[in-house]
């Protein structure tokens, strides 16, 4: 049996936020997530026939949008998933892997097939008489002697779960006012809450180490409330909030929002004031020069 995989990194991948943006989005994305479990299971390489597309439902419009953003490229008598064998294996690899288990079983049968052929002429020559009975100890009766693994393995277990539980909640108690703020301007932007999972809360943690507790949660909002390209392409992710942070903190702390127009204008201005400086050197030596002002 095989399965579609997705990139953990989809939800909010620019090209699915492109989608979302058209009225069509959903409808395509239902498309292109129904398209990929035919092909896992008809181990078509990431090929789907225009045919199939429209049993399973895809409407022109779908279609092009996902073609026209890179999810699908247009080929001979229907479309392939872009990147298909980043995440899924090939039709080829799966066959491989078909018959090492194919040759695994063969073999684990015969050496069961063996075993039983040697116990049965084992009980046919041996004298019970001299024979002595084994020594091991029945395998559903416990062993006083020896400590319980079952309950050592489970044991490890549950406090090994019990300090990744305690540190999942460090960390959510440590980020709380920055995803509230992010949040509560996320929802006031979008109308639905975001999603918040360990990837959201890593990256949340990752940003308090770069900007103060106290400060994170106004350069959240701020974040949020920007109508920068990348930002609204990405749908306000926190992985591009992450990636932004000391760009973001210094924009709320000075409340200019830096773009790449107002960066060459700066350069403009810095260049024009070094030209004014070095023509003012030049006029202040010639005054000396002419002795009509002190060195």
């Amino acid at each position: 049996m095989t399965w579609f995989k997705v990139d953990d990194g989809f939800y909010d991948h620019p090209k699915v936020a492109e989608l979302l943006s058209k009225r069509s989005g959903k409808g395509a994305i239902a498309t292109w997530t129904r398209c990929g479990s035919w092909c896992s299971k008809q181990e078509r390489d990431g090929f789907v026939p225009e045919s199939v597309a429209k049993q399973l439902g895809a409407t022109p419009v779908e279609i092009s949008e996902l073609v026209r953003v890179g999810l699908w490229t247009r080929v001979k008598d229907g479309y392939v998933f872009h990147d298909w064998h980043d995440c899924n294996p090939s039709s080829d690899e799966l066959q491989v892997r078909r018959n090492k288990t194919k040759d695994r079983v063969s073999a684990w049968r015969g050496k069961q097939s063996g075993n039983g052929v040697t116990t049965a002429l084992h009980h046919v020559v041996t004298n019970d008489s001299v024979t002595p009975p084994p020594t091991r100890p029945v395998p559903t009766r416990p062993d006083p002697s020896r400590p319980d693994q079952r309950e050592e393995s489970m044991s490890a277990l549950g406090s090994a779960t019990a300090i990744a539980t305690r540190k999942a909640k460090a960390s959510k108690a440590e980020t709380g006012d920055t995803w509230q703020a992010y949040a509560d301007a996320y929802r006031a932007r979008y109308g639905e809450a975001p999603v918040r999972n360990a990837k959201v809360s890593g990256q949340l943690a990752q940003l308090l180490k770069r900007i103060s507790a106290d400060e994170a949660p106004h350069v959240a909002r701020h974040y949020v409330s920007s109508s920068n390209a990348r930002y609204v392409a990405s749908g306000h992710s926190t992985g591009m909030l992450l990636a932004d942070a000391e760009k973001l903190r210094t924009e709320w702390a000075t409340g200019r929002t830096g773009t790449a127009f107002a960066a060459r204008q700066a350069d403009k201005r810095v260049g024009r004031g070094a030209e004014y400086q070095e023509l003012l050197d030049r006029l202040h030596a010639e005054d000396v020069a002419a002795g009509r002002v002190a060195q």
